[in-house]
């Protein structure tokens, strides 16, 4: 029989790489969850009974019903199959299936992108540059003018976002979240470098598109940016991993708003080995912490500031949909 690779999709079905799961069977620290179970008796069931007249006849065998297990919706991995999961989560973005990116000439890529509050402050921050340097100060900060300039700027989409309320006026940048996690982001990017104390936007900032400028941020954002800064919470690097299959999740939405707290709690479910790197706590679960984390980080302040979404009401009660901006940047299939 073919031997299975170690980051190939695991043949039991679960969605998983096969190092995550079936390959670390024996192992009491690593038991195999429900699906990896369920598959494997599924296969035993098929083979039960079966004779084959050689090796390769029950390999052939072995290989269309472990297709068909792969590829059957499953109500635990949030309707999707084990393929479309792993595609999802561990696919480069190049090579995602269930969603790709409008190239920036197609019609729907075309229009203005400045809902997203990211935008605004690269606007504005460009719209500064051109009319005056932007020296930093001795800390290494943007100077309060620009800080006041950016707010002024982000007041009008501020307040209809209850997330990105402003309750005063920032003079320094280290104040002013959105501004400082933007800047970091434009860095990182390579829009914005720092040279003799003051910051200058880069040849590719003066020129970029913006559909690709969109396309360029949320991807630095995805990959390069630290998603627990300043949360508090553990690391739990494979909450970035969940960007694509999150965002087809919240497509297939359809535009219909749904429950914060309801949409984190079950995208958790279906990768619930996430909860193993939070603690528990006298308040609530490791699934829980791992689901709030998750509302922090992908909805809060990844989706919102990216304008993605629009999120209504308070606390538990916030509800979310999803804004035009999804069907201008990506196709779904």
């Amino acid at each position: 029989m073919s031997k299975v690779g170690r980051n190939d999709p695991c043949p039991c079905g679960s969605g998983k790489k096969y190092k995550k799961c079936c390959a670390d069977i024996s192992s009491p620290q690593q038991p195999m969850g429900n699906l990896a179970s369920e598959a494997n008796q599924k296969l035993v069931q098929a083979m039960a009974g079966q004779q084959f007249q050689s090796e390769e006849d029950m390999q052939i065998f072995l290989n269309h019903k472990v297709q068909q297990l792969n590829e059957a919706p499953q109500a635990e991995l949030g309707g999707f199959s084990p393929t479309q999961v792993h595609t999802l989560i561990y696919a480069p973005s190049a090579e995602q299936t269930m969603i790709k990116w409008h190239a920036s000439k197609d019609e729907l890529a075309s229009g203005k992108y400045d809902t997203a509050a990211i935008i605004i402050i690269f606007n504005a921050f460009k719209s500064f540059a051109l009319e005056s340097k932007i020296k930093a100060t001795a800390a290494g900060y943007l100077p309060t003018a620009l800080v006041k300039y950016v707010q002024s700027q982000l007041q009008d989409h501020i307040n209809h976002n209850s997330f990105l309320s402003l309750e005063r006026t920032y003079k320094k940048e280290d104040d002013f979240r959105e501004l400082h996690k933007a800047k970091i982001i434009f860095e990182l990017a390579g829009l914005l470098r720092r040279q003799k104390g003051y910051f200058l936007l880069t040849k590719k900032a003066l020129q970029i598109n913006d559909h690709d400028l969109f396309q360029l941020l949320f991807i630095t954002y995805a990959e390069k940016f630290n998603w627990g800064y300043e949360d508090g919470y553990p690391e739990a690097s494979f909450l970035q991993q969940t960007i694509w299959y999150s965002l087809v999740k919240l497509q297939r939405l359809d535009g219909h708003e749904v429950c914060c707290v309801k949409f984190s709690e079950e995208l958790i479910s279906v990768f619930a080995d996430i909860a193993d790197e939070f603690e528990d706590d006298p308040y609530r679960s490791r699934l829980s912490s791992a689901a709030t984390a998750y509302h922090i980080r992908m909805i809060e302040r990844f989706w919102l500031f990216f304008g993605l979404i629009e999120i209504r009401g308070k606390y538990n009660e916030r509800t979310m949909k999803s804004t035009s901006l999804v069907h201008k940047l990506w196709k779904f299939s």
